[in-house]
């Protein structure tokens, strides 16, 4: 999944969808409510793909750096009506910002507030619409938008697997992002478990360790271990809201490749996300710092010591390689000539 730049334009119509349409019901809305939030946190605009056996959604972010997999069978509704000739589907893209001002008040039933149902669907206007029951009645109608091709199967070869409590995974990746402000979350799986390490700006050391005998571990295979880097922000956004929607999540790892992340949830569904690696693992990225001096270097040159001093110490903790290059308008310096010529390979490699 490499990154790649997406431009934003004007959102377009698909063609008329003439003579399909469906409609689902849900007696817990707020069930509705953390599945679009699921979605959202991989795109806001999900390509949703309906047929006769439900709806799935397949979805890369515009980055291409995390994918959902997303399903839904068909009595997993109250009700679900599906109007298609044989071997169609429905698909159509949906802003989901628009629903969920509208979900963002919808509670779980308890005992003391009855719960709020959702109907919605494609009618035959080709309009999607949502309404809300719950002592009265709200709707909102919307224009569906132009759908996405879903992404193949992702064929990554996993060789070690783990599957925890979701509760407890979030809760240590939340003390690494919030607590620790790490960016990124080195994780491994091997034979005595899964351990996730990090570092932060001050250079002080985080680690987490899952191992196969705690309680929250409850599977655990191990083919050969395997570890990577990820983005620990997004690892975070993706457990907040598979955690909400299922107890355990499975891990599988390979090294240097995504993670697969499948929320086991308590009905029949999928919902598994895939996290590329963190940029600079994978080839290495190189850096290269050009300081241009105006007037003549060596007037700067204890200034200059003293700041790349400071970003070598940066380097130390946040990059793979960096590499300084100093200019100016009287002269041309590099510190050396063996960093002169290291520079010269790092420019010239393809």
């Amino acid at each position: 999944m490499e990154s790649q730049a997406m431009e934003r334009t004007k959102p377009k119509r698909p063609e008329p969808l003439v003579g399909k349409y469906f409609r689902a019901v849900i007696a817990e809305a707020h069930e509705l409510r953390l599945w679009l939030e699921a979605l959202k946190v991989v795109h806001d605009e999900p390509t949703i793909i309906v047929d006769y056996r439900g709806i799935k959604v397949r979805q890369m972010d515009p980055s291409r750096t995390t994918a959902v997999h997303f399903e839904l069978d068909r009595y997993v509704f109250d009700e679900f009506d599906v109007s298609l000739r044989d071997e169609e589907d429905i698909k159509l893209a949906v802003a989901v910002a628009p629903i969920l001002k509208l979900l963002r008040g919808v509670k779980r039933r308890t005992r003391r507030r009855p719960a709020t149902k959702a109907e919605f669907g494609l009618n035959e206007e080709q309009k999607l619409w949502l309404r809300l029951y719950n002592g009265y009645s709200q709707e909102i109608t919307f224009t569906p938008l132009e759908p996405d091709e879903p992404f193949g199967e992702l064929k990554v070869p996993f060789t070690a697997k783990i599957t925890l409590d979701a509760q407890e995974l979030l809760r240590a990746v939340k003390d690494l992002v919030k607590a620790f402000e790490a960016e990124y979350a080195r994780i491994t799986i091997d034979s005595d478990g899964l351990h996730i390490t990090a570092e932060n700006w001050e250079g002080h050391e985080f680690k987490a360790t899952f191992g196969r005998i705690d309680e929250s571990v409850l599977d655990h295979k191990v083919d050969e271990p395997a570890t990577a880097v990820f983005d620990a922000t997004e690892l975070l956004k993706i457990l907040k809201v598979g955690a909400k929607l299922a107890d355990v999540v499975e891990v599988e790892l390979a090294t240097n490749k995504p993670i697969r992340l499948g929320f086991k949830l308590p009905y029949s569904a999928v919902l598994t996300y895939y996290l590329s690696i963190f940029f600079f693992i994978s080839p290495p990225i190189k850096y290269v710092l050009h300081i241009h001096l105006i007037g003549g270097l060596a007037e700067y040159r204890d200034h200059a010591r003293g700041f790349i001093k400071a970003l070598e110490a940066i380097a130390k903790y946040r990059l793979t390689s960096m590499y300084f290059l100093m200019t100016s308008g009287e002269d041309y310096v590099l510190f050396s000539e063996e960093l002169k010529g290291e520079l010269q390979r790092v420019l010239s490699a393809k």
